[in-house]
């Protein structure tokens, strides 16, 4: 069996079927548009084949999440994910596996633009799940993990954040430095297709 080579992180996630596992070599993958519009919706595995696996977002990406598992079950192994926007990974109706991977906000104190929610590290929906082993999540301006009241199961164990709830400075501050947790409950709806987070913030 001789595995697919992709140009690209994106193309492989395009091309993938339910059931594949795609590899990432040491370097840096840019995730453009999140993947693309409608998220990822096929159960993958992605795994980092050693240290410095990075997964971008692009500065052009908008107030999206980096990846987002939309109705499949994704586990996603040793990599790294660097967001500028509204969260590294977002949960819609799914199940995500995270385990070994590093999440960092590289502008902690900006908030998305057009959105009233702070950037976070992982968001989990109502009607999803997430477990959580041996991550780290650092800066995010509001909670290293956002769940929905009426999410299904969060797991989280033996996990390190640093810097949540750092704030947002400037004239459009909108929470204050220490107001969030490391993982706070939400129970404000969350806006589906155009944005992942809540509506109005966090609880």
């Amino acid at each position: 069996f001789e595995p697919l080579v992709f140009d690209s992180f994106e193309e492989a996630v395009k091309a993938s079927l339910p059931g594949d596992v795609i590899k990432l070599p040491k370097g840096d993958h840019s995730a453009t548009s999140r993947v693309d519009d409608a998220g990822i919706t096929k159960s993958i595995q992605i795994i980092g084949m050693e240290k410095g696996a990075v997964i971008k977002s692009p500065t052009c990406m908008g107030p999206r999440a980096v990846l987002s598992v939309v109705g499949a079950d994704v586990s996603i192994k040793n990599v790294d994910i660097q967001h500028t926007r509204r969260a590294a990974v977002a949960v819609r109706g799914g199940n995500l596996w995270l385990e070994d991977c590093k999440l960092r906000g590289t502008q902690p104190t900006a908030f998305a633009r057009g959105s009233k929610a702070p950037v976070t590290g992982v968001t989990v929906t109502s009607n999803s799940s997430a477990i959580m082993k041996r991550c780290e999540i650092d800066a995010t301006a509001g909670a290293a993990v956002l769940v929905h009241l009426l999410a299904d199961n969060v797991s989280i164990s033996d996990c390190l954040f640093r810097g949540s709830g750092c704030g947002e400075e400037g004239d459009r501050k909108k929470i204050s430095p220490g107001e969030a947790g490391a993982v706070e409950l939400c129970d404000f709806p969350f806006i589906g297709e155009e944005e992942d987070g809540c509506a109005d913030g966090t609880s």
